[in-house]
Parts: structure tokens; C-alpha cells; sequence
């Protein structure tokens, strides 16, 4: 029985037909081994593409939008920290913290920015 997509056991010679039947195999007749460079589960990753990386965490990505989106969910900026930074992208005047406040609450019951901001005195 010689078949391409066999997975023999290099500590005993026995053959599996699927990679998580010679995992298992490994774990229960011969646990000493290390199972991950006998019978790795993924490819190693090409680190040349991964050339997007989260400066929060260790994460890397191969495209912007997916650190992006990690970083949403990862690691969520507050509204009240989102107001100061766009304002500082925009080079306008940071609104006080009561106006902060509640564009923060406006943000976060998605209200139409559209609309007018009352006004504080």
C-alpha cells in the first residue's frame, strides 16, 4: 500500500491515511516526541508577507485592511480618545469635555452626525 498521502510514524514505520490520525497516534504511543515537528498541522508562514504588524501586540498580517480590522476588535479606541485624535487629523480646535461627552454618547447610540450639536454656554 504506497500512497502519496500516507503518514508514516518515524518512531514506529506505522502509516495513517489522514495527518490527525498520525497526531493522535504520536500523542498516546509516543508522547517524549515533539508532535509539532514530527507531524505539523499548518505550513510555516512566509514572515516576508506578514510585513503589516500591530504595534499593540505581537499580530502580523499580509494586508492593511486585516490588521486594520484587528485592531477594531482587538483593540477599540474609546470614543472620547477618537474625538481627540480626528480633531488633531484635522487640525481643529479640541472640543471641551462636555462637548466631548457628547459626541462620545452621540457616537455611541449612532445618532446622525448630520445633525446640529446643541449648544453648551
Amino acid at each position: 500500500m504506497s500512497d502519496i498521502n500516507e503518514f508514516e510514524c518515524i518512531e514506529c514505520a506505522k502509516k495513517f491515511k489522514f495527518l490527525k490520525n498520525l497526531r493522535a497516534h504520536i500523542k498516546v504511543n509516543h508522547p517524549l516526541l515533539e508532535l509539532d515537528e514530527i507531524a505539523p498541522t499548518k505550513k510555516q508562514k512566509n514572515s516576508d508577507l506578514y510585513i503589516y504588524t500591530c504595534d499593540q501586540c505581537t499580530k502580523s498580517y499580509c494586508h492593511q485592511k486585516n490588521l486594520t480590522e484587528h485592531k477594531k476588535v482587538a483593540h477599540p479606541i474609546s470614543p472620547a480618545i477618537e474625538i481627540v485624535v480626528q480633531c488633531a487629523t484635522l487640525n481643529i480646535e479640541v472640543p471641551n469635555q462636555v462637548e466631548q461627552n457628547f459626541i462620545a454618547a452621540s457616537l455611541l447610540l449612532d445618532v446622525d452626525q448630520n445633525e446640529d450639536l446643541p449648544q453648551y454656554n
